[in-house]
C-alpha cells in the first residue's frame, strides 16, 4: 500500500490553514507522514508541539533525506558551556544581546533558541573587520545542524549535517546570494528545487499532496494532488489564477484537486468542476 504523505515548503507558515490541515491529518493518522523541504534546526521539537509524535520516524527532511529524530528540550549548549577560545569571554548586555569578547574585540555573537531557556542556537563569527566570517547553527540538543561561510557580507556556502551533526548531508554554493550549485551524495544540481525534485521522484510507494502553490510546485513529481483548504477566490470575487489554470490541464503534474465543501461549491456555482476535482469530505 502505497503511504500518503503531506509536503509542506517550510515552518515559516504554519499559520496558513491548508498546512495546519496537513499537521492534523498526519497527527491523526489519515496521512502518514509529513515531509519538509526546507531544513529548520528546531523542526523536531516546533512539530511535537503541534503534536506530531516525531518517534515513529513520520517527519522527514527532505534536504538531508533523513528522518527527524527526537530532541530533549533538557539537552543543548548552555550558554556558560558553549566551548570558546582561551581567555575569551561571554558578555550578555543590558539590552540582552549576546557576543564572545576578547581583550575588548567582538569575536563572535551569540543567539538563543526563543524559549527563554538561554540554550545556544547559533554562533556567529566575525573576522578582524567584524564582518560575519561563518556561523555555527545548532540543534536544541546540541549537534550541528549547518555551518555558513561568508565573504565581504555574502553568504558562500551552507553545509547541512545528518541528524546527529557529525557528518555533512547536503551542501549549497551561492552566488550573490543565489543558489547555483548543490551538492548530495556527490552528485551536483543546478539548485535546491532540482535536487529536491530529483530525490522525490526517486521515491517510490508513496501518494505526494501539497496544499500551497507557490515554491512547491516546482519541486513536486508528476501524478501529485492538491488539497486547497485556504480560500479559493481573490478580492475580486475570481477564481484565484493559481488554481483556475490546473481545473482542467490534463497535463500537469498536479493531477488530482481536493477542494473543501465551500471552495467546491464555489465552483459548482460557476460550472468550473473538472474530472480532476474531488470535494472532502
Amino acid at each position: 500500500m502505497r503511504k500518503k504523505v503531506e509536503i509542506i515548503n517550510s515552518l515559516d507558515y504554519l499559520n496558513y490553514e491548508g498546512i495546519k490541515w496537513q499537521i492534523e491529518n498526519v497527527v491523526s493518522g489519515k496521512s502518514d507522514e509529513l515531509w519538509i523541504a526546507t531544513p529548520h534546526e528546531n523542526a523536531s521539537n516546533i512539530l511535537a508541539n503541534y503534536g506530531l509524535n516525531i518517534k515513529n520516524n513520520n517527519v522527514f527532511d527532505i534536504y538531508t533525506n533523513e528522518y527527524l529524530k527526537p530532541i530533549s528540550k533538557k539537552d543543548g549548549i548552555w550558554w556558560t558551556d558553549l566551548n570558546v577560545p582561551n581567555q575569551a569571554q561571554l558578555v550578555v548586555s543590558d539590552k540582552w544581546t549576546k557576543s564572545l569578547t576578547s581583550h575588548g574585540e567582538k569575536l563572535a555573537e551569540i543567539r538563543w533558541f526563543n524559549d527563554g531557556s538561554r540554550i545556544v542556537q547559533a554562533v556567529i563569527w566575525l573576522n578582524e573587520n567584524g564582518e560575519i566570517d561563518y556561523k555555527d547553527i545548532y540543534r536544541r540538543d546540541g549537534s550541528l545542524f549547518a555551518k555558513q561561510y561568508y565573504s565581504e557580507g555574502h553568504i558562500l556556502q551552507s553545509d547541512f549535517y545528518d541528524q546527529n551533526g557529525v557528518n555533512i548531508s547536503t551542501s549549497d554554493f551561492y552566488f550573490e546570494n543565489d543558489i547555483n550549485m548543490v551538492l548530495h551524495n556527490n552528485t551536483k544540481y543546478t539548485n535546491s528545487n532540482e535536487f529536491i525534485k530529483s530525490l522525490l521522484s526517486g521515491k517510490q510507494g508513496y501518494e505526494f499532496n501539497i496544499t500551497q502553490l507557490g515554491r512547491e510546485l516546482s519541486f513536486i513529481p508528476d501524478e501529485s494532488t492538491l488539497t486547497f483548504i485556504d480560500t479559493i477566490v481573490d478580492q475580486d470575487n475570481s477564481i484565484k489564477g493559481n488554481i483556475y489554470n490546473l481545473l482542467d490541464d490534463d497535463n500537469h503534474k498536479i493531477k488530482r484537486i481536493n477542494l473543501s465543501t465551500q471552495n467546491y461549491h464555489e465552483l459548482q456555482t460557476r460550472d468550473l468542476i473538472s474530472n480532476k476535482i474531488t470535494e472532502l469530505k
